[in-house]
């Protein structure tokens, strides 16, 4: 069936957010805070798990994202691997292919295409003008590594760091107590789950962090996004290119997995993934296939074992054929 029309939420880097409302923030959390749900019904929930990242360890990164519908429970962490009630699924050994996974109430598919995870659940029907049954779908992005994409039903009211999709930007960062802020900081520590769990860090400024290095670097960044087939994506590249300055001059994350190109990276999977503008029900998207090479940045086959070596060890698609892997995690 077809899924009718979404929006959708980005979080990315070190990390930045980009709400379904299109505004953006930085908030360096160490802890699980519920990045999106239903907030009418509260029938699905999406928390993330961020904590403290880098040699230093000063800066916060998105470690797992987990999607709960109705009790069933399935996250998705760090090398694309997927934790259900304790069970591994190894996507990476079934490239292309769709998983079903079956819970008690819902159903969870899950499809890797070698450098990123898509899992989507439908959370309702609905009918169109002409009476066709569609899904209403939450859809879920990872990049294996630190970036998530969620797609969630435009129709949904919700709540959580990536605001409450009705289309004003203005009011996204409302608190878990209904109270309104404009402090990221106190927006972000208000959605966290555990009460054991550090308090964030208030999010340097591009300016503290980049220092002299700003222009440069800004320039570097700017280039990234203008070049080849990412420049010709229509989605808005102001916050990553935001986003890149600020991993860029902060050097967050592992050595073969450049900043800049995670958050390049997060771009190109907004883009080829697709999107609809509120009040229009065509999905546009766009090709940017082999948009590393035109920019200098690792290509998927580079990535993937980078990628795979941030999780926990995972076996080989032999291994898990023999039955001679310890499944429990």
């Amino acid at each position: 069936k077809k899924a009718v029309v979404s929006t959708q939420s980005t979080g990315f880097g070190d990390p930045h957010f980009l709400t379904y409302d299109k505004s953006t923030y930085d908030y360096n959390g160490r802890c699980d805070n519920v990045l999106a749900m239903d907030c009418e019904k509260a029938s699905w929930f999406v928390y993330g798990r961020m904590r403290a990242c880098g040699e230093n360890k000063e800066g916060s990164c998105l470690e797992s994202a987990t999607l709960i519908v109705t009790g069933d429970i399935v996250e998705l962490q760090r090398g694309w691997l997927v934790n259900v009630d304790g069970q591994k699924v190894v996507p990476k050994n079934r490239p292309n292919e769709e998983i079903t996974i079956t819970g008690r109430s819902s159903e969870f598919v899950l499809k890797f295409d070698g450098a990123t995870l898509m899992m989507y659940v439908v959370v309702g029907t609905t009918q169109d003008a002409n009476g066709n049954e569609m899904e209403e779908r939450v859809v879920l992005y990872w990049d294996g590594y630190v970036s998530l994409t969620i797609q969630t039903p435009m129709s949904t009211r919700t709540c959580g760091m990536c605001g409450n999709n009705d289309g004003k930007a203005s009011n996204d960062m409302r608190t878990r107590r209904e109270g309104m802020t404009t402090d990221p900081f106190v927006f972000g520590e208000s959605w966290k789950i555990g009460r054991r769990c550090e308090v964030g860090v208030p999010a340097e400024s591009v300016g503290d962090v980049c220092g002299e290095r700003y222009s440069s670097v800004r320039q570097e960044c700017e280039d990234i996004f203008s070049s080849g087939k990412l420049a010709q994506c229509g989605v808005d590249k102001e916050p990553f290119v935001a986003g890149c300055v600020y991993d860029e001059c902060k050097g967050q994350f592992v050595p073969d997995l450049p900043p800049k190109c995670v958050v390049a990276k997060a771009y190109a999977t907004v883009c080829e993934k697709g999107s609809w503008e509120r009040g229009d029900d065509l999905l546009v998207f766009w090709d940017v296939e082999g948009w590393e090479g035109e920019v200098g940045c690792p290509t998927e086959g580079e990535r993937f074992q980078p990628t795979l070596d941030t999780g926990c060890p995972q076996p080989t698609l032999e291994e898990e054929l023999r039955g001679d892997y310890k499944w429990r995690i």
